[in-house]
């Protein structure tokens, strides 16, 4: 079989990125937004065919695909299935029953914390949150909402019209943490993740716990959140990194200083020696590396002398640096790229027990309770399982990964466009089934 990969829009895009010691700007907070933090307009000039060069192949899988297919944005989220009808949506539980109408704006998020938040900008509404039974939890109660994230460890970001400050409100829409960071660019809060959120404010990284304190206090010029117990960070700079950690809905790309360049020699900088601390902020253990992401099921992909490995958390080596391009590991298996070019999934061996032959990856891939989605020679979606072969009948338009033994698809119609969609199970049986039209503004 001709295995032509194209995945769910989970994008795992590393693009270059300078931490500096002072006042920097910092990665995509929010999905789907690219920041640029450069001190001159021309340089912003400079970099937007860099920019569009480098997110190009995304921009359709964040944009029309997104809109259309709903994915969970994280493996957190609540077992709730978000439909689109007449340009409004509503959510399914997993037997299909309609347990929030359609009636919501179009949110590509999902409940998380059993609380899902929205803004219906087009109506000029201000940020309101219900329940998984689909109750008004709050409203504005601490003022004209700007912005609010999704729920983790009880705690969603949020921001005010009238104050460039961030800070964490409850489930209840009350203050719990005071609005007391700066917003971008001088400063950036991030949900929580394992228990702590990662916290910048002039160049600096800390983390905090729920009751909002900094357990490990701000001292890094770059740090990914926690995972596993573990997070890595920088301790100094200025240097280059690419910013593989945080693994979001879209391609983003992340400039922090300037000259930018694919080669840290020609700026004058070398590559950012990362290590990983526990939840005191103590190393974990010795090593310094070139690049890091989080810690996935036991190992963590660590650069090394150009090269991708993996290492436990005692950091010894598991896999040793060999691959020009390494992700996650995700139900036993981690996507990599070989030196010839060739992209495929690994085993925790190193071994390539998948091998994708045709085209490089355009969004993250991450096989998912067994299966994941990959496009075939006639161009339809169908779900490969670990052997190799198709594990759920039916080929269709989109598909998404399966999220609790459910799958978003696009039965038929233009891909991303007019058609009808549905969810399905394992044996590829549809579970609920609707018409989606694309709501021209």
């Amino acid at each position: 079989m001709k295995i032509e990969y194209f995945a769910e829009p989970h994008a795992i895009v590393g693009a270059i990125a300078v931490a500096r010691a002072i006042a920097p700007g910092r990665r995509t907070p929010q999905r789907c937004k690219v920041r640029l933090a450069m001190p001159r307009l021309c340089l912003s000039i400079l970099l937007l065919p860099l920019v569009l060069f480098l997110s190009a192949n995304w921009i359709f899988a964040c944009s029309s695909i997104q809109f259309s297919l709903w994915a969970p944005s994280s493996d957190s989220n609540d077992e709730l299935y978000r439909f689109i009808q007449k340009g409004r949506a509503g959510f399914i539980d997993r037997s299909g029953r309609v347990v929030i109408p359609p009636t919501l704006p179009i949110v590509d998020e999902g409940f998380s914390n059993g609380i899902l938040v929205y803004r219906d900008w087009y109506r000029g509404e201000d940020v309101a949150a219900i329940d998984t039974r689909g109750r008004v939890l709050f409203g504005a109660k601490t003022g004209k909402v700007r912005y609010t994230g999704p729920f983790h460890d009880g705690l969603a970001v949020a921001s005010l019209e009238d104050r460039r400050l961030e800070g964490f409100i409850d489930r209840h829409g009350d203050l719990a943490i005071p609005l007391t960071f700066p917003q971008y660019p001088r400063g950036v809060v991030h949900s929580f993740s394992d228990g702590l959120a990662d916290i910048e404010v002039e160049g600096r990284v800390g983390y905090m716990d729920p009751k909002g304190n900094f357990v490990i206090a701000q001292q890094f010029v770059a740090g990914m959140p926690f995972s596993e117990g573990y997070a890595a960070v920088v301790d100094s700079g200025p240097c280059l990194y690419k910013n593989w950690g945080r693994l979001e809905g879209c391609a983003a790309l992340d400039v922090l200083t300037a000259p930018i360049t694919l080669n840290p020699s020609k700026a004058g900088l070398s590559w950012c020696h990362w290590k990983f601390i526990d939840k005191s902020g103590h190393r974990a253990f010795q090593g310094e590396f070139e690049g890091a992401i989080g810690f996935s099921e036991g190992l963590a992909a660590v650069k090394v002398k150009e090269k991708w490995g993996y290492i436990d958390a005692r950091g010894n080596d598991v896999i040793a640096p060999s691959f020009p391009f390494a992700a996650s590991f995700s139900d036993g298996l981690a996507l990599v790229r070989t030196e010839e070019g060739h992209y495929g999934f690994i085993n925790r061996s190193g071994r390539i027990q998948i091998a994708l032959r045709d085209s490089p990856p355009l969004a993250s891939a991450a096989f998912g309770e067994g299966v994941l989605p990959v496009r075939d020679a006639g161009r339809k979606w169908i779900f490969l399982g670990k052997d190799g072969k198709q594990a759920v009948p039916g080929r269709y338009q989109l598909a998404t990964g399966f999220f609790h033994g459910r799958a978003h698809v696009q039965i038929d119609g233009q891909p991303g466009g007019t058609g009808r969609y549905g969810y399905i199970n394992r044996q590829g049986a549809v579970v609920f089934a609707y018409n989606f039209e694309p709501i021209v503004r």
